[in-house]
């Protein structure tokens, strides 16, 4: 079952916790997640700090969801696969953050934090040659990027 969530007036920071606390409540359906106008130009940024405590307490689930939710507030999608990248990588599932990477990348394909979050990866699986191509694509568009130079001299 989804939730709607509408907000009309600044009294929503009143209510704050008891939305959490709904919002977090659901497990199986936060594609159906609706979230209507909350009428507030900085709460994502407070749900967004709230996913960080989240992740720092390290329950990935509720940190996710605030992802997911911020990613919603600011029509922002990559926000969402990075912050999913970051959990990935976290939780050493290298090859999951590959994908993620590869599906946001075709969008992003100069992004120097995507590609060497990517090289890192390689390296981490110990495929040097892979590793060396995303630093140097790196390097390509901003020669003075000094972790790129500094990972691929580490190869």
């Amino acid at each position: 079952m989804g939730l709607a969530v509408i907000a009309a007036s600044e009294k929503v920071y009143d209510k704050l916790p008891d939305l959490f606390d709904k919002i977090i409540s659901i497990d199986k359906n936060i594609n159906k997640l609706q979230i209507l106008n909350f009428k507030s130009q900085f709460l994502d940024d407070k749900i967004e700090y709230l996913g960080d405590i989240y992740h720092h307490m390290h329950n990935s689930r509720k940190s996710l969801l605030c992802y997911h939710i911020v990613s919603a507030l600011r029509n922002d999608e990559k926000f969402y696969r990075e912050k999913l990248i970051d959990f990935y990588i976290s939780k050493d599932r290298v090859n999951s953050a590959i994908q993620e990477i590869e599906k946001v990348l075709p969008y992003y394909p100069d992004d120097s934090h995507l590609l060497l979050r990517l090289g890192k990866c390689y390296s981490y699986l110990k495929i040097p040659q892979a590793a060396r191509l995303c630093y140097e694509q790196i390097l390509k568009s901003n020669p003075s990027d000094n972790e790129a130079q500094q990972m691929i001299n580490l190869l």
